[in-house]
This record gives structure tokens, sequence and C-alpha cells, in this order.
């Protein structure tokens, strides 16, 4: 629920919802670990939802947190504090494999077939961020 606030005290692989159905979120979940999103599963935050993943790309492997495959992100925010972002494959809505918001410490590296398009501007409607910057990113 918005305003909730979960922690899981290690990794997170997110693989494929058995009813099809999107798994959503929309409170703050961290992860203290690894954050792997992959297979025909779909992750939906929201405005509210967001994720902060603690882990290091050392600790991780490469990357801190890993879309891949059929995944799909749709709205959300993505805080990699410790390390960096791989988005690659293609996604499972048409088109898209992650739509939303990423904050990393370090690389976001977008890989795979097709093209991708990223909006950025400022923004101020949200008065407890101030000013901040969108990012999207489309694969087709």
């Amino acid at each position: 629920s918005p305003g909730d606030v979960q922690f899981l005290d290690g990794n997170l692989t997110v693989t494929v919802n058995k009813n099809g159905s999107p798994i959503n979120y929309s409170g703050l979940e961290i992860v203290n670990g690894c954050m792997v999103v992959q297979g025909a599963t779909q992750l939906q935050g929201g405005a509210t939802g967001e994720f902060i993943v603690l882990g290091t790309d050392d600790q991780c492997g490469g990357y801190a947190f890993s879309i891949s495959g059929n995944a799909n992100w749709n709205s959300g925010t993505l805080y990699a504090a410790n390390g960096s972002v791989s988005i690659s494959g293609t996604g499972n809505t048409k088109y898209v494999i992650f739509y939303g918001d990423i904050i990393a410490a370090s690389n976001v590296n977008i890989s795979g077939n097709g093209n991708f398009v990223w909006q950025s501007g400022t923004v101020t409607d949200q008065v407890s961020l101030g000013q901040y910057s969108e990012d999207s990113f489309m694969q087709y």
C-alpha cells in the first residue's frame, strides 16, 4: 500500500507470474542485495511505487539491478543506490521493457535489439522531491 515499507535482507529475483497478471506494488520496497527481473513478468508500481536496491555491482556479478527477456517494468521508481542498472531484451508489453524512473549510483546500460527513446525534463509537481528528472525507455 502507499506509505508502506517492506525490507528484504537478501537478493530478489522476480520471474514469471503464474496467473499472467501484473505484480502490483505501491509502497517502498528495499532490497538489501541484488535484484533481477526476468521471464514474462510485469511489475507495476504506479506513481507511488519505489524499489531501492542496495547491492553493489561486484556483489551482483555486474549490475545491482537487471531486467531482461520478456519482463516489463511498468511505472514506478528504481533506485540502484550502490550500483549500476542493466536493461536488455524485448518487453512483455509491445515495444516496452522499462517505463519509469531510474536513479543509479553508477551506469545505466541499455542493450538488446531495437531502438530506445527517452524523455528528460525538469518538473516541479511533486513537492516532497522538489525538482527531478524523468527518464523513460522504450524498445521497439
